[in-house]
């Protein structure tokens, strides 16, 4: 039996009970390189000095010492913390059936990423499941167009008003949309309110795959979620950061499912056949273009 303890107050897994040969095993699984080189040493996600990885990585973790024939025991000694929101939504906002899956999927898993295309209402399934919850919930954004963005829809589908940590600002409420890049520089710890839920959005950038493991690890909520348009297909090199602070992706919808529902228009391509010589790139590209 190997036992899985997530302790209260933190956002990794220590392994217990464990034969020698399973933390080598555990350590191989995850294992990555940035792609840089053939030659560069792998990095390990596991931590062999305190027998610890990211929570976010639980689930595959589990399934593979499962098909390794090892019984597994996930001991979660976490509480869920947070305040009561006693939000309101706004019954203008009447969820589709694609989303209403999406948040019973979130609400049953409590982690995980949610792969839903443009245009499909990211933001209003992100704030159902606060709103289902009914906690308090940090929502993590990378732009300053985001961050007003989402407070604006805050106050608007679930009738609370919105803290915001960003562009020299920092004001929290119970519901509070941070940009990732204060929350860094200031420090987690800067942050006052007890949060229930955390949220990133826009979370499968892997360009900033560093930053984003680096803020992740370091808030413990239980219930972890990352929203996105285009996840990564397979975990290659630092991805596998972005699964280790929100956990797989849970539930997918695809454009083309939506634009055979109706959801989605269905697009039209042409192509434009350029006639005359083509001019230099390097003297003419304005024109070209």
């Amino acid at each position: 039996m190997v036992v899985l303890r997530i302790p209260e107050g933190s956002a990794l897994v220590k392994i217990e009970k464990a034969e020698p040969s399973v933390y080598f095993k555990i350590y191989d699984l995850l294992s990555y390189k940035k792609d840089y080189g053939k030659w560069e040493k792998p990095e390990s996600l596991y931590d062999p000095y305190e027998k610890t990885f990211p929570v976010g990585l639980l689930p595959r973790v589990k399934k593979f010492l499962n098909s390794k024939g090892y019984r597994v025991r996930v001991k979660d000694e976490r509480q869920v913390r947070g305040v009561k929101l006693n939000s309101s939504w706004n019954e203008n906002y009447e969820l589709r059936r694609y989303q209403r899956r999406a948040v019973k999927k979130a609400l049953k898993e409590k982690m995980g990423v949610l792969a839903l295309p443009v245009g499909s209402g990211k933001t209003v399934v992100g704030l159902r499941i606060i709103h289902e919850l009914d906690l308090s919930a940090l929502i993590v954004v990378h732009t300053k167009e985001l961050l007003y963005q989402w407070a604006e829809k805050v106050e608007e589908l679930l009738g609370v008003k919105a803290g915001i940590v960003g562009d020299n600002k920092w004001n929290e409420e119970n519901v509070t949309v941070a940009m990732i890049q204060t929350l860094l520089s200031r420090g987690v710890d800067k942050l006052k309110n007890d949060y229930a839920v955390v949220m990133f959005d826009e979370c499968h950038r892997t360009s900033a795959a560093e930053k984003f493991y680096q803020l992740g690890i370091s808030l413990p909520q239980v219930y972890r979620f990352g929203l996105s348009a285009t996840p990564w297909r397979r975990v290659r090199g630092e991805e596998i950061k972005i699964e280790a602070v929100v956990g797989p992706v849970i539930y997918e919808v695809k454009a083309e499912d939506l634009i055979r529902e109706g959801f989605l228009a269905k697009p039209r391509f042409e192509v434009i056949t350029y006639e005359s010589s083509m001019p230099s790139f390097s003297e003419r590209y304005k024109e070209l273009y």
